[in-house]
This record gives C-alpha cells, structure tokens and sequence, in this order.
C-alpha cells in the first residue's frame, strides 16, 4: 500500500492507495509513512474481506484502523482505553465522517467485567494504554474493563480481528477460544518482557492449537518450538523483535475455517 503524509498547522493528511483521511496531529505519523509494520500490513491484506467487519482491540490512534478503513472492511469496531488516544481516534471519525462505519468504544480487555486502571498518569499522556505494567502505588487512570466475549458477542462475524494490549494478552488468551467456531483471522501482539510468567503464558497460548493453526504474516505455519524459543528468549533485542525489545505479532487462523496452507476454506 503506497503510503503519502501531508501535515499543515492544524492536522495531519494520511493518503492510503489514493484514499485520504484527515488526522489529528501526532508524532507517529511520519513513521507511519516510512514501511510502518510491514508485516502487520501483509496479514491484513490477506486475510480481510472487504465489506465485511473488522475488530481491533488496542486500537491506539488508529493506524490499523486505517489500514481495514482502506481495504474496505464496512464496519470497524475500535476499542481503546487510553482516554488521549481515545480523543484522537473521535477526532478522526468526525473530521472523515466515519459515524456509518466506525463504532468506538472507550474500554480495555481484560479477563473480568468491570474497571482497570492504566498508567502511570505519564504514560497514559504520552499514548501507553497498558493494565499490567503499571506499579500498584503509581498514578493511573480508572477505565471501563470488557471481557472478550462482551466485546466479540456470538452473534458479530468479523473477517478480521487485531489484538496490541501491551502485555495483558497473558490475561486474556485462553479467552481468544471463542474464535474457534468463527471465521475471524487473529493477528495477535506479543510482548514477552511484560509478560510476569512466560512459562504459564506460553502453556495457555498452546492450548489453542487443537483450534488454531499458529502462522505468521504470510498464513504459513510458525513451528510450536520457534513461538517458544521466542517467547522464552532472554535476549533483549533479538533480530525477530523490534527495535524496542522483543515484542513480535502472530497470526491464529481457525481450522475450521481455513486449510492447511492458510488458505479460506469456501
């Protein structure tokens, strides 16, 4: 996808394959344009449907949102906790006249319903929306907490769901079962060093292969030793991570729905 950036005084441009969409003014942006996430890109490509739904939990201040807005998913439901993403993401379905295809909801995920709080106060001004990495005895904010199943509902198909919630899919992933029967891709962000029990996580995350094949951004299989090596690894920077640390995204792909070779099953 050819990515162009424009920025005035007041907002920024972000034009996608031609398509343009008005956006708040934020660092990131001009990342963005330079080959942000290829990989990200890659799976979404592949795997959504056009006119059909599209979930994504973490939504930050929109970048994937983007992303699905351009391949032409007909309804984004965007779920982010952090109240100053939160604002930006509004900002963007307002100034682009989004109301018909995008739902956002000001929550995290968690593994009760309820309320979380996210922070440091610090963190949550620079665009941190992470429940687990925050010191009891810091500052935070008090947010909304959904389990998956109130925010994915039996009766919602989405083509595509993206999960980024810094950490706290250690509390979630066994929940990540409910897309077993549905036909949802799942591209899932893992961040091992905020990840308390690794062991435990890696253990939850292998229950799910009776249902999932595990892939990567191409659909092709990723072996259960390699998603292990790399999620125990004690290197801090290791070349499959990023350049903050080792943090790296999966695919889970239901077999019921989809073949061996990554393919969607008619």
């Amino acid at each position: 996808m050819q990515v162009e950036i424009t920025q005035n005084d007041s907002e920024t441009l972000v034009k996608l394959d031609g398509q343009s969409f008005a956006v708040p003014q934020h660092w990131f942006w001009k990342q963005f344009a330079d080959n942000w996430e290829p990989q990200t890109y890659a799976f979404f490509e592949k795997n959504l449907i056009k006119d059909t739904a599209y979930l994504d939990i973490g939504a930050w201040i929109g970048p994937t949102a983007l992303y699905a807005t351009a391949l032409g998913a007909s309804r984004l439901k965007l779920v982010e906790p952090n109240p100053v993403n939160f604002f930006l993401l509004l900002s963007t379905q307002i100034s682009n006249q989004l109301f018909d295809r995008w739902f956002l909801v000001n929550a995290c995920l968690s593994s009760k319903m309820g309320s979380e709080m996210i922070g440091p106060i610090s963190g949550i001004k620079s665009g941190s929306s992470a429940t687990n990495i925050r010191e009891e005895h810091k500052d935070g904010a008090e947010i909304i907490s959904l389990k998956l199943a109130d925010i994915a509902p039996e009766e919602e198909q989405f083509s595509l769901v993206k999960i980024d919630i810094e950490g706290a899919e250690a509390f979630v992933v066994k929940d990540l079962s409910l897309f077993q029967k549905r036909s949802s891709a799942i591209w899932l962000s893992l961040h091992p060093p905020f990840i308390t029990d690794k062991e435990e996580f890696l253990a939850d995350l292998m229950s799910l292969e009776d249902g999932f094949y595990f892939v990567d951004e191409n659909n092709a299989q990723i072996a259960n030793a390699t998603l292990s090596d790399r999620i125990l690894t004690t290197e801090e920077k290791p070349e499959w991570g990023t350049e903050w640390g080792n943090f790296f995204e999966i695919g889970l792909l239901p077999k019921q729905h989809f073949e061996e070779n990554g393919t969607r099953k008619q």
